[in-house]
């Protein structure tokens, strides 16, 4: 039987039963390249010696934070429908669900800061959001974020919030204010 090396094109002249029904590993007597032979078909394998390079490293990486970030993204969307273990494990990272949660008679003053009730409209107990509140000077936007405890708002229930700004620059000339867990701030 005529084989082929599939890298330098050296042909061999090989007996058909040292090959078998499943194939043998073959090796070029000139450039030293290996392949799997079988009986019908000439080089249908190549084996390379390689080590896995830094690229694919990199990819496997990145794959698997990617499909980490959108399975968070999923669950985190759909937390209404889990277990409240599920529930919980979210909220410890961060990642509770504030649908249904609405700022509400929002009142800013140089003294005494900003002040307003978080109102939850859901049907749920909600944890207290992060409020991201942003200022927009002539010179630029600057934003900061309130961390509140981790009180619960019970449904249609009120909560009232108070925070003083230390420093309210006097060239404001938007303000704006968000709320929500970490994952959804830094998604708007």
């Amino acid at each position: 039987m005529l084989v082929k090396c599939n890298k330098c094109n050296a042909k061999y002249e090989i007996n058909a039963e040292s090959i078998g029904a499943d194939g043998r590993i073959a090796q070029c007597s000139r450039c030293g390249n290996q392949w799997v032979q079988y009986l019908k078909d000439t080089a249908k394998t190549s084996i390379k010696k390689q080590k896995p390079g830094f690229c694919s490293w990199v990819t496997n990486i990145l794959a698997f934070v990617f499909i980490m970030l959108i399975s968070i993204i999923t669950t985190s969307y759909f937390q209404e429908n889990l277990p409240d273990e599920f529930s919980a494990l979210f909220s410890r990272i961060g990642l509770f669900s504030t649908k249904g949660l609405v700022l509400s008679n929002i009142e800013i003053d140089e003294e005494h800061g900003i002040s307003g009730k978080i109102v939850n409209f859901s049907t749920h107990n909600r944890e207290m959001p992060i409020i991201r509140i942003g200022l927009k000077t002539g010179s630029g936007k600057q934003s900061f974020y309130i961390y509140p405890d981790k009180s619960i708002i019970r449904p249609k229930g009120v909560k009232e919030i108070s925070y003083k700004i230390q420093y309210l620059p006097k060239s404001i000339t938007k303000i704006t204010m968000d709320i929500g867990n970490f994952l959804e701030l830094a998604m708007r």
